[in-house]
């Protein structure tokens, strides 16, 4: 059984309770006394036939649907969306949201809006830490028009990862808790989703909302404790992790799924036909029909639950035009990607120890670089490589146990050094003896420059054709090379310009500003390494063509000039296809349109 999925499940009662015993509107009763009645450990009713038993509400009938009257100031010229509307009705009534809401569909409002929507004391709001700047902008622009909680507590994620902030959700004592960006929380070992899913066990009548327009990125475990958190038993997800990973392994974008799981699936009645087992599957086709009618039926069941609000399409009127821009490989870069591939050592003969470290190697090679350690007079130092890489499999071990106290690599060291962790000393006493050695300094070795001098040739083209335009980066030896070429680049920690006055052209770093940035005054972009992820391709898309974009079309330049971007490129754009497949949540690598995509044609190897 799935470790992570099984952790999630010995918190499920204590929610459960939670909700049953929280009062709320008369749809919430309902949801809570028929959730309590399907719930599994009754040995009547599977997982399945609980989701399909819920309650359903009509997104249709709400499409006009309009609440600025009951949340504006009496001087506020500005109108809700209908979309910003229906999630705080749906937060009001179901005591919970969790809203998969598109990028560009007005997230930021609806944080500031939902505590006051559901009558919280002391409301907290998490998001990423590169958000806070933006969003103190927003919540100046918007405190003139709209009735904002005026106790609304900002958290940055990384805030609550720290060993600092271990208390912290203890002393603010939130009675809703608001995660924007809720991805964040995708991963339950994490020492910030760990704390909080801590926090909720102590506290039961904590409420929460989730908002992200990426809120899954492979599959159903991205997010089910996430549904868990906010709706209970009336999540539209299983709360059993037996029957949790049967539906991923049918569902999920990289789903194995044995007869058994459509069996689990299937018990539910309503997500296959009722004659799928007799229909004359082809063997190498059959999983793919099921799965397609399992995502479709899924997406009607998560779409139409109460306390669940999701969209369906772009908020943008500026077309998507994706344009893959040609590249081929310098001889030499060739060679030595070819080398890698026989070897699976770098460049300078370290062997790799993981498929991690193969893409990560993969994706530098791609830009024409590559990071190695500089060891002293070429003399690697072998007792510090073993003993560092022993403690932090230590540290592994005792996190994934998920023990107040011992979330976080900073407090497993501690409480080793205190001696509150016998089982950890030896490892710790190993590395104790290298750790004051300085690690080994890390260089950029650069095979060659050719998509830095590609990536500065399309930039002057911008700026000839007068197209303001963004130069995303993933690493920063990247950015400082284009720095170096004479583009002004913004880094981690930099203030981005909110108008094209001051970098017309600009580079920006990507997992910096790939999320919750406001740069619609931009309508060009040129991609130089590809997410893997559709989620991270969404959220970066989705700074440029995002509502208040005035350019008739917003274009997005990438290459495909390696099997590792070829591969990324595929990676993504079926894991969008699952998005759209079980959120219902149009995503723009499906609706854009593909200029020359030559990667699609191809079979990965």
């Amino acid at each position: 059984m799935n470790a992570t999925v099984a952790r999630i499940n010995a918190h499920s009662d204590v929610i459960g309770v939670r909700r049953n015993n929280r009062a709320a509107l008369s749809n919430r009763d309902i949801l809570s006394a028929l959730a309590h009645a399907k719930r599994k450990r009754d040995d009547t009713f599977t997982e399945a036939q609980r989701v399909a038993n819920l309650p359903t509400w009509n997104p249709g009938a709400f499409a006009e649907f309009d609440l600025t009257e009951h949340y504006k100031t009496p001087h506020g010229t500005q109108r809700l969306r209908p979309i910003q509307s229906v999630a705080l009705l749906q937060a009001a009534q179901a005591g919970g949201l969790l809203g998969p809401i598109g990028v560009g569909h007005g997230k930021g409002l609806l944080t500031m809006l939902v505590g006051v929507a559901m009558k919280a004391q002391r409301p907290v709001l998490l998001l990423p830490p590169a958000m806070r700047e933006p969003f103190a902008r927003e919540h100046r622009k918007f405190r003139d028009h709209w009735r904002l909680h005026p106790g609304l507590k900002v958290v940055p994620y990384s805030q609550l990862s720290v060993a600092t902030g271990a208390d912290l959700l203890l002393r603010l004592q939130p009675d809703l808790v608001i995660a924007d960006e809720a991805h964040n929380l995708r991963h339950p070992t994490a020492t910030r989703t760990k704390r909080l899913l801590r926090y909720f066990s102590q506290f039961p009548s904590t409420r929460f909302v989730g908002l992200s327009g990426t809120m899954t990125r492979k599959g159903l475990r991205d997010y089910a404790h996430l549904a868990e958190l906010a709706l209970g038993d009336g999540s539209p997800l299983p709360l059993d992790s037996y029957d949790l990973l049967a539906w991923a392994n049918c569902i999920d974008s990289d789903g194995t799924p044995a007869d058994s799981d459509w069996a689990t699936l299937a018990s539910g009645e309503h997500f296959l036909p009722d004659n799928w087992e007799a229909l004359d599957f082809d063997p190498d086709e059959g999983h793919t029909e099921r799965r397609d009618v399992a995502r479709a039926r899924f997406q009607r069941r998560l779409v139409t639950t109460p306390g669940v609000v999701a969209t369906d399409s772009a908020s943008v009127g500026a077309s998507l035009l994706f344009v893959e821009r040609g590249l081929r490989l310098p001889v030499e870069l060739e060679e030595t990607i070819a080398e890698v591939e026989a070897t699976w050592c770098r460049p300078d003969g370290e062997e790799m120890d993981s498929p991690l470290a193969k893409y990560r190697l993969d994706s530098q090679l791609s830009a024409g670089f590559f990071y190695r350690w500089v060891w002293p007079n070429n003399e690697p130092d072998e007792a510090w490589i073993e003993t560092r890489a022993g403690w932090h499999r230590t540290i592994r071990a005792i996190l994934k146990e998920n023990r107040e106290g011992l979330d976080s690599p900073l407090l497993v060291t501690r409480a080793t050094m205190a001696g509150k962790l016998p089982r950890a000393e030896a490892a710790w006493h190993a590395w104790d003896q290298h750790r004051a050695k300085p690690a080994p300094p890390v260089e950029t070795v650069w095979v060659s420059d050719f998509l830095i001098r590609d990536a500065i040739e399309w930039a002057i083209e911008r700026i000839n054709a007068n197209e303001p335009a963004i130069v995303w980066y993933a690493d920063n030896a990247v950015g400082l090379a284009l720095r170096r070429a004479g583009l002004p680049v913004f880094m981690a920690g930099d203030s981005l310009p909110e108008t094209s006055d001051r970098a017309f052209v600009m580079a920006c770093s990507a997992k910096a500003f790939g999320t919750g940035q406001n740069l619609q005054a931009w309508a060009h972009n040129l991609v130089l390494s590809s997410p893997s992820s559709a989620s991270d391709f969404e959220q970066l898309i989705g700074r440029t063509h995002r509502a208040g974009q005035f350019a008739d079309e917003v274009q997005v330049h990438y290459y495909a000039h390696t099997r590792h971007a070829r591969n990324t490129l595929r990676s993504a754009a079926n894991q969008a296809r699952y998005i759209e497949q079980t959120t219902g949540d149009a995503q723009r690598l499906g609706y854009g349109t593909w200029n020359n995509a030559t990667w699609q044609g191809e079979e990965a190897p």
